[in-house]
């Protein structure tokens, strides 16, 4: 929702400057834009009628046995496991050198969205921590930290703010308070606006460096 409803708002709200630069390299006509934020409104609203369609079909008790817990526990470990083994080799042996220029090849898209696993792993991993596995907290913090310098060094608000979220969602949906997923998802919304002009600024000097916004050494970066 904040990245397809939240980053269209560019048009109406963006100074000159900014709008003269996305339309330097994505140009887009009024027609197009509302063709795009329509299939947006669409999307959104059709994942949130599924999530709200799943819940409440589900049969799930609310108050697990010891027992149960644990075995809920066991499975949502495993997944964790499974998504972080695959999403990271996927990322960080395929996708992150691809992008930081150590391949000259293009990737498949559909390799690069497995790479997005790894995210998946850690709201996995995140709900797992909160259902009582408090050993996995610090690994958890850990992996977050490094994925989040290496949200940063994309210069991606949109893998800045899917590095910021996921794991609070994984959380909620072990504790289930309301209260702490509405504080992270306004720490988004702040993250979202404030990384804008450093995104934009740092795109700007991976272009000047190598003519394309995608792709730039780890040096030449970390430099930026």
């Amino acid at each position: 929702i904040l990245f397809y409803c939240a980053g269209p708002l560019i048009y109406p709200l963006a100074g000159p400057r900014t709008l003269a630069y996305a339309q330097s390299f994505l140009p887009v006509s009024q027609s197009e834009l509302l063709r795009t934020n329509i299939l947006d409104a669409i999307g959104v609203l059709g994942v949130l009628l599924g999530v709200r369609l799943a819940r409440g079909a589900s049969t799930t008790d609310r108050s697990p046995s010891g027992g149960s817990r644990k075995s809920d526990r066991r499975r949502a470990m495993a997944v964790a496991a499974a998504f972080l083994a695959v999403g990271g080799a996927v990322e960080y042996l395929l996708v992150l050198p691809a992008d930081f220029g150590i391949y000259n090849f293009v990737l498949p898209g559909v390799i690069r969205n497995l790479g997005d696993l790894y995210l998946l792993g850690l709201m996995v991993l995140s709900y797992v921590v909160t259902r009582g596995a408090r050993a996995w907290r610090w690994p958890l913090v850990a992996l977050w930290m490094i994925q989040l310098v290496v949200s940063l060094l994309l210069f991606s608000k949109h893998q800045l703010i899917l590095t910021v979220i996921l794991p609070p969602l994984g959380a909620f949906l072990g504790h289930k308070r309301k209260t702490r997923l509405l504080l992270w998802a306004a720490l988004a919304v702040v993250v979202y606006f404030s990384v804008e002009q450093l995104v934009l600024w740092g795109r700007q000097q991976v272009f000047a460096r190598t003519g394309s916004i995608n792709q730039a050494g780890l040096v030449e970066r970390v430099h930026v």
